[in-house]
Parts: C-alpha cells; sequence; structure tokens
C-alpha cells in the first residue's frame, strides 16, 4: 500500500516507486536457500526503515523447521491451561536425521505404531507436504531421513487450524485424513499422502 494512496494497491517490491506502509509476502522458497534472495534483503531493509512487515522473515523462519516447531512446543506447552480447563499438549514425536536413528529413536522415546512421519521443512518445497503414515518397522524402514516422527490418532478426518494475529485468534476446522488402520496400507507398512490433499 502506497502512502499517498486511500486504496489497497499491491506492488512487487522491485516496481514500488517508493517506501510502501506495509509489506505482504510469501517468500519461503528465499528462506529456504543458503544464499536469501534480494527479496528477503529489501523486505529486511525496507523494515528496519520503519514500513510495518507482516511475518517479518525472521519470524517465518522459525515456524519453517519442524523440528524447530517441535523444540519450542516441548518448552512452551507443559503447564499451559486450555480456556477450557483442558491442559495443552504436542503429540509425542522425535527427530531422525539418520537410517540408525530412524531405527532406534522411535522406540527408545516409547513411540509406538502408527506414526506420522514428516519432512523437517515445513513450508516452501512440494516435499513439505509429503506426508506417511507408517504401520510397522517395515514401513519405517522404506523413509528416508531426516524427519520427524509422531504419534498418529485417528481422528474422523478433521483437523483444527489455528491462526494467531496478535491477540486475535481464529480456530478453523478443515478437511483431514479419514480413520485409517494397517489394512489401510494395503500389507506394505506404510500409507504416503499429500497433506494439501487429504
Amino acid at each position: 500500500m502506497l502512502p499517498s494512496c486511500p486504496s489497497l494497491l499491491f506492488l512487487p517490491l522491485p516496481s514500488c516507486p517508493r517506501r510502501p506502509d506495509i509489506i505482504l509476502h510469501k517468500c519461503t522458497e528465499a528462506l529456504l536457500s543458503n544464499d536469501p534472495s534480494h527479496v528477503v534483503r529489501d523486505i529486511e531493509s525496507l523494515a528496519a526503515l520503519g514500513t510495518a512487515v507482516v511475518d517479518p522473515p525472521s519470524a517465518v523462519r522459525n515456524v519453517m523447521d519442524r523440528s524447530l516447531i517441535r523444540d519450542r512446543l516441548q518448552r512452551c506447552l507443559p503447564g499451559l491451561t486450555l480456556p477450557g480447563g483442558g491442559a495443552a499438549a504436542a503429540p509425542p514425536s522425535v527427530v531422525c536425521r539418520s537410517q540408525a536413528e530412524l531405527r532406534e529413536l522411535p522406540g527408545a522415546a516409547g513411540l509406538g505404531y502408527p506414526l506420522l512421519a514428516k519432512n523437517l521443512p515445513a513450508a516452501g518445497t512440494p516435499a513439505s507436504h509429503h506426508m506417511s503414515l507408517v504401520f510397522s518397522p517395515s514401513g519405517l524402514a522404506t523413509l528416508s531421513p531426516p524427519m520427524l516422527l509422531q504419534s498418529y490418532v485417528n481422528h474422523d478426518g478433521v483437523l483444527h487450524k489455528a491462526y494467531v494475529l496478535g491477540d486475535v485468534v481464529r480456530v478453523f476446522a478443515r478437511p483431514s485424513l479419514p480413520n485409517l488402520t494397517a489394512e489401510s496400507a494395503g500389507g506394505l507398512g506404510i500409507w504416503r499422502f499429500d497433506s494439501q490433499r487429504p
């Protein structure tokens, strides 16, 4: 949005004639690369000059790696009470970075089958949405670490997503996986899916 414009105007940063009031971006691919693009640097430079940035790149980086999200949840959720009085919790999980850890860590962490296997990048790549339900050691052996493994509980095909902006919290129900059993994997011990197409 340009300061002199009474209405909302979306422009790519390189063509913006003057400093914008606010930046809305989708630069997850640039953030994933080891050499962030000029777009990320431009956003950070404009923020330093006083432009408001919705989801600053530094904040977005914090939620792009599932191992970082897991670590934060493990630190923040214990002792948190929900408005209805229940306790907030994340599913038991473990990060496996090698085939050896994949064979050893789930059992050592007390995880049982079924397991939900997720790639560590949480956004910015097609692979970030590729997941697997693992029903047996033979299914586990087909996975390629690094990845996050967490306990899986059937949830009647509904997932609740929470969106937070400042003090405003909105929760929406969205379609998810149907209830599944080991038979759903057709004897393979694993069922692969794309989380954007449950």
